[in-house]
């Protein structure tokens, strides 16, 4: 009796097991806390993006400085879209590339500054620089920086961008030297994120006008120059944060202007400046067209506390 007992408090007392309906309500609890979570990684992940941006500018920022102290001048803007970085031209107005190119050797980039040095050929070193992508010069967001540009007429190949562009207004105007700065270097920008489109990050092409048709080793473009006051269209200097299928020279008519510099911008929330003493500030896309324009020259007596920061 004993044993028959024991048998029946089994039978009485099955081995636990999940309903369907539990386990429906688990699955719906468990996707509940993922949905919550996904956002907070995300911001995390953003903010980790935001960071090294920053990081990448404030070094752009102290290379540039680092220019001013070794050649007398912050770095040049280049001759135009049609020439590119030579070595043997020096860091002066001769020299064809732009200020991304002058840098190299204040980003321990000394080695790729160099390529083709005193080689009547350079077309292989300029092919093996324009492909090649430097970290610092790429927001976390935009990829790795390598563009593939395809036409009609070229069929395809490959660049390496630049996210950050000079302030041709200020600093970059034309071997400024660091004591002509009356504003004061903390309150001029020096160089800062640009907009891009988007669908433009790895792609694009030489027939249109998307401010990502060039590389960083080229001179004067406005790949790698940003202007802060209207020339000739208000629009196409508004900062711009960056929206697929929106590109900050659309509705600006001639493209004439288009080596005067693009608009600021970026992916973030806001977009990240360099000042002339290497400080890094975010600047919201609704700052004031005087206060943009007052920042992104030398002397007219705009300082950074215009921000109301």
């Amino acid at each position: 009796m004993r044993v028959l007992g024991w048998k029946a408090h089994l039978r009485a007392c099955p081995r636990g097991a999940f309903t369907l309906v539990e386990l429906l309500i688990v699955i719906a609890i468990i996707a509940i806390l993922i949905g919550l979570l996904l956002p907070a990684v995300q911001a995390v992940r953003e903010s980790g993006r935001v960071v090294q941006c920053r990081n990448n500018l404030r070094q752009l920022g102290l290379s540039c400085i680092a220019h001013e102290h070794a050649q007398g001048f912050f770095p040049n803007v280049g001759i135009n879209y049609n020439y590119t970085g030579n070595p043997d031209q020096g860091f002066g107005a001769a020299q064809g590339g732009g200020w991304n190119y002058n840098i190299l050797p204040y980003i321990e980039r000394a080695s790729l500054h160099q390529l083709g040095a005193g080689l009547t050929n350079q077309a292989p070193s300029i092919t093996e620089r324009k492909r090649t992508a430097v970290p610092i010069f790429n927001c976390p967001n935009r990829g790795s920086g390598l563009v593939k540009r395809t036409a009609s007429s070229t069929g395809s190949n490959f660049f390496a961008r630049t996210d950050y562009s000079g302030n041709v207004q200020g600093l970059m105007r034309g071997m400024v030297r660091a004591h002509e700065v009356s504003d004061g270097l903390s309150n001029v920008f020096l160089c800062g994120e640009r907009n891009l489109d988007p669908d433009r990050y790895s792609d694009t092409t030489s027939l249109r006008y998307d401010s990502n048709e060039m590389g960083w080793t080229t001179g004067k473009d406005h790949e790698s120059l940003c202007r802060g006051s209207p020339h000739g269209c208000l629009n196409f200097h508004r900062p711009i944060q960056d929206t697929p299928g929106v590109a900050s020279n659309q509705g600006c008519g001639s493209p004439s202007g288009y080596p005067h510099g693009i608009a600021y911008g970026s992916p973030h929330a806001s977009f990240n400046i360099a000042m002339g003493d290497g400080s890094v500030h975010g600047i919201s896309y609704s700052i004031d067209d005087a206060v943009l324009n007052e920042l992104s020259n030398n002397a007219d007596g705009g300082a950074l506390d215009d921000l109301g920061e």
